[in-house]
């Protein structure tokens, strides 16, 4: 008994044994302690987006629009793989609203633009949007297809 005990908890090799086993419990109990933390630490260092503050739909659309626009369309709609050929702004007078509506050929989102942020760029706001074919969207427009 008395060599089994030194062999463990001796001062030799089982002082090194005790050692490696203090060691993996200590591992243990952080790594429980780490899961347990794991949502507050993300919370902590990757907070929330600020709320976005809006401006006027008056910023002026030119022919240097941000494709960064058509890249958050296409998130907000889900379909981030998307190829998106067509973009632009329209009027929708039965909803009463701006939309930008997107499409990749085949089918087509319009999305209700809620405003501008703030920042420098001025992204969209994006709202509800409803999705169409790509034809539909056309002749909403009034352009004949064949």
């Amino acid at each position: 008994m008395i060599k089994l005990r030194n062999l463990f908890w001796g001062t030799d090799l089982g002082r090194a044994r005790r050692l490696l086993v203090l060691s993996i419990l200590s591992i243990s109990l952080l790594g429980r302690a780490a899961y347990w933390a794991q949502p507050k630490i993300d919370k902590w260092l990757g907070p929330p987006e600020p709320i976005k503050v809006c401006t006027d739909l008056a910023i002026s659309i030119n022919s240097n629009f941000s494709t960064m626009n058509v890249n958050n369309a296409r998130k907000w709609v889900g379909r981030p793989d998307a190829v998106i050929n067509v973009w632009g702004f329209v009027w929708d007078t039965e909803q009463k609203r701006m939309e930008f509506w997107i499409s990749d050929g085949t089918d087509g989102w319009e999305i209700e633009m809620v405003c501008f942020d703030t920042t420098p760029p001025h992204y969209i706001v994006f709202g509800e949007f409803d999705k169409t074919s790509f034809v539909d969207q056309i002749s909403k427009l009034g352009i004949e297809t064949k």
